[in-house]
């Protein structure tokens, strides 16, 4: 029965939703991706420059960054940016900064740079996901785990399914586990915050005190594969790891709600050594590393510690964590590498270097929400929804985190403008946050500044007056950029035959009209392209205190509109554009009038 006042909260008086942006453009890129990153007329350099000045600033005055980071200084790190158009970039919008640590430390490097190795701890989970597109694809995905683990197919067979204590294994898919949304338990007791294993080491009182006494010679109470560990890893054989997951009780149903696992990428790697008939690591060397030249990245092993990021030397936990051998989650959190090596990288994502562009554009998508209105999950993605504040236009970052002892790092991948970003942080201290910190001052500056150098690059290349060359045909368009009235190239006059466009837009659409490039393109002769466009219309009367529903018709209906409207199968919304060598428009031909418009100013 509801009380009085959590009843009345029900019953409060409607609320409008407020509407804080212009209307919503299509998913994807407002404009071409920038083209130069690292020029001194670059804003994205002019950008970076103000981001190290920050991060210096941090360090030299030792203060609280974000009310979180008492001492920047006091970690390692390397910071770098990446672009598939402009190559300068991965070497020049780099910032590196050695910590007290590393400087004095007895093992590896003393002095960091681009080719210093970090543990990048769970960015491994991307690396697993990406061989494992390029090994078997995307056709996998949805095939039960069962049908590639033996073991794991006999306990599903023999054991009734109980949906509290028993996870339903056919129902768990290759999908599901690359996009941490199988519910399967998050680890084994060997990497899960176990108490029992504290318990069992160390006597801690306060647990005798509150909890239970537990029989560690029983599997139902202690995990198996504990009497397989040792200083340097786990290396449980795979029976009894599988043995670990089966004892545990579920944490939902498969498709259900995401949670983050480390376990499922084991599993993952599994089914791809089951599959092809290669071990995991032969795999990553073989059609990944060598084909990249990622000559500094190593799987499960480092065996070039003269480069090892090491703070403190050889007498602490990170370096210990630096020596590990994993084993039998070494597909979750045993990638060794660079920020050049994860440029190169990123890089093949972004360009489709090793997958094909349709898979790609497939990867690079989110299969769920979660609790959070800008932050989604792909497999393993983990993006942020990042809102330009200049325009309100949604630019969807596909990032990946890691984090260990001593060691914290993000790869950061911007699709719609080309480019990415690498964070490597190591300490002694608690590493996650600091490495959060410098996140949020990268994105918060270097982010912005890539779309509003493709906006000054578009004004370059595409703003301006086309004219049609028959001195017979009155036809124009003149095309402007203006972050005050939203993203995209704004349609400011189009005259077709001595026709206003607009009042007649004005009746079908909206009085406004703004082309978003949509990636298509094709060759023409003399290296040149034709790259298409598609607008969306829009009314610039609005309004903002609007409910939900009504704000999704109004604001948001650009999705729902495009290519809704056509003139003997052309579309209203279509326009191609000529463009050179370097990507400046020549020409548009607006395809519902059929006449192509020369550029003249």
């Amino acid at each position: 029965m509801l009380t009085l006042p959590l009843a009345a909260a029900f019953l409060l008086p409607f609320a409008a939703h407020v509407s804080s942006t212009p209307p919503a453009a299509l998913l994807g890129p407002a404009f071409s991706a920038p083209k130069d990153l690292s020029s001194n007329s670059s804003l994205v350099h002019a950008a970076w420059s103000n981001f190290t000045a920050t991060i210096e600033s941090y360090i030299r005055a030792n203060t609280t960054v974000e009310g979180l980071v008492p001492d920047l200084g006091s970690y390692t790190f390397s910071v770098g940016a990446f672009s598939i158009y402009d190559n300068a970039a991965t070497e020049k919008l780099q910032y590196h900064h050695t910590g007290p640590d590393v400087k004095t430390s007895n093992t590896g490097v003393t002095d960091v740079d681009g080719d210093s190795i970090y543990r990048v701890e769970s960015i491994t989970k991307l690396f697993t996901v990406y061989l494992t597109l390029l090994e078997i694809g995307s056709g996998y995905w949805d095939c039960p785990i069962t049908d590639f683990l033996p073991d794991l197919a006999a306990f599903a067979k023999k054991t009734p399914l109980d949906p509290l204590h028993v996870v339903d294994w056919k129902g768990v898919t290759l999908g599901t586990l690359a996009g941490q949304i199988s519910g399967i338990p998050r680890d084994t007791a060997l990497y899960v915050d176990d108490l029992s294993i504290g318990y069992s080491v160390s006597g801690l009182p306060q647990l005798a005190a509150g909890l239970p006494p537990l029989n560690f010679t029983s599997p139902d109470e202690i995990d198996p594969c504990l009497s397989y560990s040792n200083s340097t890893g786990t290396f449980c054989p795979t029976s009894i790891h599988l043995q670990s997951y089966t004892r545990r009780d579920p944490v939902f149903a498969p498709w259900t709600s995401p949670m983050y696992t480390n376990g499922g990428f084991a599993l993952l790697s599994l089914a791809v050594e089951n599959i092809t008939g290669k071990a995991f690591g032969t795999l990553f060397e073989d059609d990944m590393f060598k084909p990249l030249a990622m000559t500094s990245t190593f799987y499960k092993t480092m065996t070039d510690f003269s480069r090892a990021v090491s703070p403190g030397g050889n007498d602490t936990a990170a370096y210990q964590s630096l020596r590990t051998i994993a084993a039998n989650d070494a597909a979750s959190g045993s990638i060794y590498s660079t920020t050049n090596d994860l440029a190169k990288f990123g890089i093949s994502i972004l360009n489709a270097t090793l997958l094909a562009p349709e898979e790609t554009r497939k990867w690079l998508k989110p299969i769920t929400h979660t609790g959070s209105l800008q932050f989604s999950v792909g497999r393993p993605w983990e993006i942020f929804r990042f809102i330009q504040p200049s325009t309100g236009h949604v630019n969807d970052l596909y990032t990946k985190a890691g984090d260990g002892t001593g060691y914290s790092s993000y790869l950061i991948l911007s699709p719609d403008h080309g480019a990415g970003f690498s964070i490597l942080i190591a300490g002694n201290q608690t590493t996650f946050i600091a490495r959060s910190a410098v996140a949020d001052a990268l994105t918060s500056t270097v982010v912005r500044a890539l779309e509003s150098e493709a906006a000054a690059e578009s004004v370059q290349n595409f703003a301006g007056r086309y004219v049609s060359n028959s001195t017979y045909l009155n036809s124009s368009v003149t095309l402007s950029v203006d972050a005050s009235t939203g993203s995209g190239l704004h349609v400011t006059s189009w005259i077709s035959n001595g026709t206003d466009m607009f009042p007649f837009l004005e009746t079908l659409t909206g009085d406004k009209l703004s082309l978003f490039p949509t990636g298509l393109r094709s060759a023409l002769s003399g290296q040149m392209e034709k790259i298409a466009f598609r607008g969306t219309f829009s009314s610039s009367q609005y309004s903002q205190d609007v409910g939900l529903f009504v704000d999704q018709t109004t604001t948001n209906g650009a999705w729902e509109n495009i290519d809704a409207t056509a003139y003997g199968g052309a579309s209203l919304d279509l326009f191609l554009f000529d463009v050179d060598t370097c990507g400046k428009a020549t020409a548009v031909r607006p395809a519902i009038t059929r006449a192509t418009l020369h550029k003249i100013a």
